[in-house]
């Protein structure tokens, strides 16, 4: 289970000139953007989908390694460079 909030997230920009990102179906905003706020928030905003198809590529390419070869998922992971991958989707999850 992730620790994130789940997306999507969207964001609003407010008369006080700050920008939020909300998620879906929430009201309490999940962060403020202050600074360089179009590209960060972009980058924030896309976040969960990112997470996503990552994992998805993932899956993929392992499925397909152990589809052509006869490499076990552990191998696939350590000549392939997913474990690198897979490091970046626990980060992003906080495991």
């Amino acid at each position: 289970m992730s620790k994130h909030t789940q997306g999507p997230w969207h964001s609003e920009k407010h008369t006080n000139e700050k920008t939020y990102i909300y998620p879906k179906s929430g009201l309490n905003p999940i962060c403020e953007v202050k600074e360089n706020f179009t590209n960060n928030t972009d980058l924030i905003e896309s976040a969960p989908e990112l997470l996503e198809a990552l994992e998805m590529v993932r899956d993929l390419v392992r499925d397909y390694i152990m589809s052509i070869s006869s490499y076990t998922e552990q191998d696939a992971v350590k000549f392939t460079k997913l474990g690198f991958v897979d490091i970046a989707i626990k980060k992003a999850k906080g495991e």
